[in-house]
């Protein structure tokens, strides 16, 4: 297993999702993060820290998710799949 998440030279966070074992995104995004690890259907929803829903998004293995509109704060990711939930905090640098 991979470190689970890193953070290239361009500030795309890379967070390893292992089917969930691991779910972090522990660098602040400034412009992307990809999402890897992830088999089958997936729908990654962001919402702002008020639950506000901001986008809502099919995703597959390595998608990278583009959040260089959004200002910067605390943001919330969550990936839902037919096996449950998970949802992690993400700073926007």
């Amino acid at each position: 297993m991979g470190n689970p998440a890193q953070v290239d030279l361009d500030d795309l966070v890379h967070c390893f999702v292992p089917m969930f074992g691991n779910f972090l995104i522990l660098e602040p995004v400034a412009d992307a993060f990809r999402i890897t690890g992830v088999e089958g259907n997936v729908t990654l929803k962001l919402l702002d820290m008020n639950g506000r829903l901001l986008l809502t998004k099919q995703v597959t293995d390595n998608d990278q998710i583009s959040v260089n509109s959004l200002p910067q704060g605390l943001y919330i990711v969550k990936l839902i799949t037919a096996n449950g939930t998970v949802e992690q905090k993400m700073m926007k640098k």
